[in-house]
């Protein structure tokens, strides 16, 4: 498959996937907030806090990164197509196969076929483990909260009815 090549260095100026990644944060933001967490969440909060941390600075790098990939944003005809380049960051040239393993299992594919698929991808073969495993620790979370966000949101607009007619889509 071909990603890394026209992609490292990013041909265009960008905010870092390090910002991006650390806006979300939901352990950082669980720990300062007032909400009870329950008895694991508790005692786990100083190993999640530093995945999260580690996680984020993993994904620093200087190729240009989708950062959004999802179904809906991968066109397949005769060959794939990743379309709407809106969260698009500067960060490293594995995050997004990284993300889509995370996707797919969230999905129901076994960790072993998501990592399988992901290194036909060299930018993710050639990814350094510790950065892709704390990428993923420190980050499920936000990739599956905002998959089900983003889930759920269509669910309710499809409860609402057809568009209407002379709305802009």
């Amino acid at each position: 498959m071909r990603w890394r090549g026209s992609l490292s260095p990013s041909p265009v100026e960008l905010e870092k996937s390090t910002d991006q990644w650390a806006w979300p944060a939901p352990w950082r933001r669980l720990s300062k907030s007032d909400r009870e967490l329950d008895s694991w969440d508790k005692a786990h909060l100083p190993e999640l806090l530093d995945w999260e941390r580690r996680g984020i600075e993993a994904v620093n790098g200087n190729s240009l990164v989708h950062g959004d990939m999802h179904p809906l944003n991968i066109l397949v005809s005769d060959r794939a197509r990743i379309v709407d380049w809106a969260w698009s960051s500067v960060g490293a040239p594995w995050l997004d196969p990284a993300a889509l393993v995370l996707r797919l299992i969230a999905d129901g594919h076994t960790p072993q076929q998501a990592e399988e698929w992901a290194k036909a991808i060299a930018a993710y073969r050639d990814a350094p483990a510790d950065a892709v495993t704390a990428f993923a620790k420190g980050t499920a979370r936000t990739i599956v909260s905002i998959t089900s966000s983003a889930l759920a949101s269509g669910a309710v607009g499809s409860a609402r009815g057809p568009t209407a007619p002379e709305a802009p889509v």
